[in-house]
């Protein structure tokens, strides 16, 4: 009897140590961020529990979209119901972010009664530009679908230019079809676009923004190729040269376009040279910086509302944004050598005319850089931020 005894309560004490055994199991919860800023691991977390949702990772260029359990991100972590049973590790998603970057008001450009208002987004792998025509001079809420006419709401098609960049191999290309919505509470705007391409791709995306976008710096570089390489351009073509006078407010502002043979690569060259009513851009050594000072050459600059202004070079479908260097100016052409955001070494050798047009500013080519189509006046406007 004392022998069943003790053996029943050998078990009961063997029954109780498994028992502990099993509700102290502990485990780790691995938080695998997928190219985002590191999340620490939860240890120790006892079997059957849930877990508090960590503060939410960061990745420049993406929105946050959730814990998965997988690394594909098919099956969302419900931190309210989901409870832990074993060592896991979850996955960060990640969204696309599109934010607005600029907004540039032309007024009644095409002369149709309308206001054009061009409205540029970006995200990590685009960089979208919309032509709106609106009715009213403040952007109105409404549908603007694809119309090359330029009338009351409406978004160009070949009127003006409504695009896309494609920022990781520097492409360029119109959309073909589609529309924008637009729509307004208070001073927040809503922009919902569905579009495509001349690639056939589709593109939709939803932005809420105010139209004074804070001012994005890394943002203008959008098409610059991260790698620093040696650049060489040797032009000959004068796309157009004009003066836009005392632009800057401490000498004339000459702003030259060239281009090589075949008009596929060049470069805008923004002067500030002293004195004024000039024909030719006078020789000598002009700084690239951003001092606006004379007779230097404008670094490439952004501000809150536009895509920037200054001085690039394009090459093989990218651009190469100036920041320092210089340029040397003879009777004959001009020599330029500098460096670009990304650290690309720039040289650029111009042969040829230095005149400037008196008249205005509109070359029958340029090179194919931006949208694979040629310059107007605008666009030049555009670019250069006058």
């Amino acid at each position: 009897m004392k022998r069943i005894l003790s053996i029943s309560a050998l078990c009961a004490a063997m029954f109780c140590l498994v028992l502990t055994g099993c509700q102290n199991k502990k485990f780790t919860v691995t938080f695998d961020s997928q190219g985002g800023s590191a999340v620490a691991a939860l240890t120790k977390v006892a079997d059957g529990s849930m877990i508090t949702q960590p503060t939410n990772p960061t990745k420049d260029g993406f929105d946050f979209g959730g814990w998965y359990k997988e690394q594909a991100c098919q099956n969302v972590w419900n931190f309210a119901t989901d409870v832990v049973t074993g060592n896991i590790t979850l996955y960060a998603k990640w969204a696309d972010a599109i934010r607005l970057y600029y907004v540039d008001d032309y007024g009644d450009w095409a002369g149709t009664g309308a206001y054009d208002s061009e409205i540029g987004f970006v995200s990590s792998k685009y960089v979208y530009i919309l032509d709106l025509y609106s009715p009213t001079a403040t952007l109105a809420a409404g549908t603007y679908n694809y119309d090359a006419s330029g009338a009351c709401t409406s978004l160009t098609i070949n009127g003006d230019y409504s695009g896309v960049i494609y920022r990781t191999t520097g492409e360029t290309v119109y959309f073909t079809t589609g529309s924008v919505t637009v729509t307004k509470n208070g001073s927040i705007y809503k922009f919902e676009a569905n579009m495509k391409d001349e690639n056939g791709i589709t593109h939709v995306f939803v932005c809420e923004s105010t139209l004074n976008p804070t001012p994005d710096p890394e943002a203008i570089y959008y098409s610059e190729p991260t790698t620093p390489a040696n650049v060489t351009v040797n032009a000959t073509v004068l796309e157009g040269a004009e003066s836009y006078g005392d632009y800057y407010g401490s000498g004339d502002n000459l702003y030259f376009v060239v281009a090589d043979a075949d008009e596929v690569n060049g470069a805008f060259v923004d002067f500030i040279a002293s004195g004024s009513t000039h024909t030719t851009l006078p020789a000598g050594t002009y700084t690239i910086d951003g001092s606006f000072g004379l007779n230097t050459v404008v670094a490439y600059v952004a501000d809150a509302v536009d895509m920037g202004g200054g001085s690039y070079v394009i090459y093989n479908g990218s651009e190469y944004f100036l920041i320092s260097g210089s340029v040397n100016v003879t009777a004959g052409g001009f020599t330029l050598t500098g460096h670009s955001y990304y650290g690309s070494t720039i040289t650029l050798n111009y042969t040829g005319s230095l005149a400037i047009d008196t008249g205005s500013f509109a070359p029958a080519k340029s090179p194919k850089h931006f949208l694979a189509k040629p310059f107007t006046a605008k666009k030049v406007k555009k670019f250069s931020s006058k």
